[in-house]
C-alpha cells in the first residue's frame, strides 16, 4: 500500500484537471485560427491562448511536483501555494476575457 495514498491521488486528480484546462485553452486558440469569422482577432488570439496554455501547464506541473515531494515527506502546508493558485485563477480569468473579446470582436 502506498503511504498517504489519498493525498497523492488527490494531488494527481488536481494536476489532471489543470492539464485538461490547459488543453482546452490551447484547443480554443487553435480553433480560432481555423475559423474565418474571427477576422483580425486571429492575429493575436491563437498565440495568446497557446501561450496561456503553456504557462498553465508549467505552473501546474511545478505545483504537482512540489506537493508530491511534500506529501511524501509529510510536510504539507495548506497556504503554501496560495499565490500560485491565485496566479492560475487570474490566468483563467484573462483567458475568459480574451475569449469574450474575440467573440464580441472588440479588438
Amino acid at each position: 500500500m502506498i503511504h498517504r495514498f489519498l493525498d497523492h491521488s488527490a494531488n494527481e486528480r488536481t494536476y489532471m484537471s489543470w492539464i485538461r484546462m490547459a488543453l482546452s485553452v490551447a484547443v480554443i486558440g487553435l480553433a480560432a485560427e481555423r475559423v474565418p469569422q474571427f477576422g483580425p482577432v486571429t492575429s493575436w488570439f491563437g498565440p495568446v491562448m497557446i501561450g496561456l496554455s503553456l504557462a498553465l501547464l508549467l505552473l501546474a506541473t511545478v505545483r504537482f511536483q512540489v506537493l508530491r515531494k511534500e506529501i511524501a515527506r509529510q510536510e504539507c502546508e495548506d497556504d503554501r501555494f496560495l499565490r500560485g493558485e491565485q496566479l492560475l485563477g487570474w490566468m483563467i480569468g484573462v483567458t475568459l476575457v480574451a475569449i469574450l473579446v474575440a467573440l464580441l470582436r472588440l479588438a
